[in-house]
């Protein structure tokens, strides 16, 4: 079954606005701490950062605290603003423009991937909606098309399970069409309420041998008294 602008499913088929917002309710958040292991992987070698992550009112503060040579960098998300504390030259740096395209930590996850947090249905409109199987579970393949050019991916290809309302896999593309990333989610957790993915997998499709694995533990969505993380003075602390 196929559904196309103009076109509709059957009456009771979910409507593809409301599989967007059904997903932004598993995924999207106001606050969240988590524990998360971070594996960088090439032909050549593998990097496993572990890091502290805690975002309240959509601003996130991470701090990392292994290998050793990285304990103490600290990154600080606050709407459209990114700094960076790098401990062995003890500065601040404010992350902008090209450099949001770059790797954290040589990984595949960009820090303009980190400024992304609104919810997709806010910043995409679906152009095409099929039913499919994948890995033998029944989902949702949406085609999205973001509505601002300011958006890091213009192009987006989501495979939604239609029971856990998450998606499996996930297809970035420029506004060329060109294919920049792919990510896997797996290790489904129901976790107050929510159906959470806590294993990602993040392929650079510019780069083919790298890629990078984000493991997430200790996840709760209930935040309290940490508002001090999110003064720029914490960086520094």
């Amino acid at each position: 079954m196929i559904w196309l602008l103009g076109l509709q499913l059957s009456f009771a088929s979910p409507s593809p606005e409301e599989i967007l917002q059904s997903v932004d309710q598993n995924l999207s958040y106001q606050s969240r701490s988590a524990s998360v292991t971070m594996t960088v992987q090439t032909t050549r070698r593998e990097k496993v950062y572990q890091m502290n992550s805690v975002t309240l009112n959509r601003e996130t503060a991470i701090e990392f605290q292994a290998p050793a040579r990285d304990s103490g960098t600290k990154m600080l998300k606050k709407g459209e603003q990114l700094w960076v504390y790098l401990p062995n030259i003890e500065k601040v740096q404010r992350i902008s423009g090209h450099m949001l395209e770059q790797g954290l930590m040589g990984s595949s996850v960009s820090y303009q991937d980190l400024m992304e947090s609104t919810e997709l249905s806010k910043i995409y409109r679906v152009t095409e909606l099929k039913e499919v199987v994948y890995e033998n579970r029944p989902c949702y393949q949406l085609h999205l098309e973001a509505t601002s050019a300011s958006t890091a991916y213009q192009q987006r290809i989501s495979w939604i399970d239609q029971e856990l309302l998450i998606p499996h896999k996930e297809e970035y593309y420029a506004v060329s069409g060109k294919l920049l990333k792919t990510m896997t989610m797996t290790d489904y957790q129901s976790i107050e309420g929510r159906n959470t993915p806590t294993n990602l997998i993040i392929t650079d499709q510019l780069q083919p041998d790298l890629q990078t694995t984000l493991t997430f533990s200790e996840i709760s969505f209930q935040v309290e008294d940490k508002e001090s993380m999110f003064q720029q003075r914490w960086l520094e602390r």
